[in-house]
């Protein structure tokens, strides 16, 4: 008798093991997953960052980032549209749920090209960058909600969690096509070269910036070891300047 009770306090105890290790290796599956999928999210849109999540008096749950009306909006990762409307506050608005649970929210849109209840790719523009709304210019208000989105956003986090450094450059700005080519500068050159150091101001770009100064886009991202063609209001540039000959 106390022989069964052994084998069945065994075979409880192997059954115990096996369950917990297929649990723990559920979850891990699970959270690589969830990692895999945000941590490859794309930029949704290019231009400068002028707002930052947690500002006015941490009332503001996403991140401002200021282009020309009519730029494109992306999705930053493939899911499903959840709304997409016209709302007093955010003006034209597009909610999107990703398979890891997140919702995304893309707000003050010049126009909305995509309805609710459509699926969505990763990279697919969904609308255009506008002033709709309560806005005060020209920009892309953009939250990220782990879970879903609700009137009091008690599920907002800081949307540059989600992204990883290495794919920002995902939609760099198109305007590098038509910059002066680049010109990188050699060893025997570098004694002629003089670094000036820029402030990047509000209405900033990178184009802006590498026209100001003769340079190109892409001179500029590799001086500064930059990934992505955002920059933001008060952001140190390092602009190399060939000098003048006297």
């Amino acid at each position: 008798m106390i022989d069964f009770f052994r084998r069945v306090f065994i075979a409880m105890l192997m059954a115990m093991c096996i369950s917990l290790l297929f649990f723990s290796v559920k979850i891990t599956v699970a959270q690589s997953s969830s990692d895999s999928l945000h941590n490859s999210w794309t930029w949704p849109a290019e231009g400068v960052i002028t707002g930052q999540f947690g500002e006015r008096n941490g009332k503001h749950y996403g991140i401002d980032i200021a282009a020309e009306v009519g730029a494109p909006v992306y999705s930053a990762g493939p899911g499903k549209v959840s709304r997409s409307y016209y709302s007093d506050s955010y003006g034209n608005v597009v909610f999107i749920v990703h398979k890891n649970g997140m919702e995304t929210v893309y707000a003050h849109l010049n126009k909305r090209f995509v309805s609710e209840g459509e699926n969505v790719k990763q990279g697919v523009q969904i609308g255009e960058v506008g002033n709709t709304g309560h806005s005060s210019g020209s920009h892309l208000h953009f939250e990220v909600h782990n879970g879903s989105w609700n009137i009091n956003k008690t599920a907002a986090i800081d949307p540059m969690m989600v992204f990883d450094k290495h794919v920002e450059k995902a939609h760099v700005a198109k305007s590098e096509t038509s910059s002066p080519a680049s010109s990188p500068i050699s060893s025997n050159e570098a004694a002629n070269v003089k670094k000036l150091q820029v402030t990047v101001a509000k209405g900033d770009t990178l184009w802006a910036i590498s026209q100001k100064y003769g340079v190109s886009v892409d001179d500029i991202m590799k001086w500064n070891d930059l990934s992505s063609s955002l920059i933001k209001i008060g952001q140190a540039l390092t602009i190399k300047e060939p000098m003048t000959k006297q």
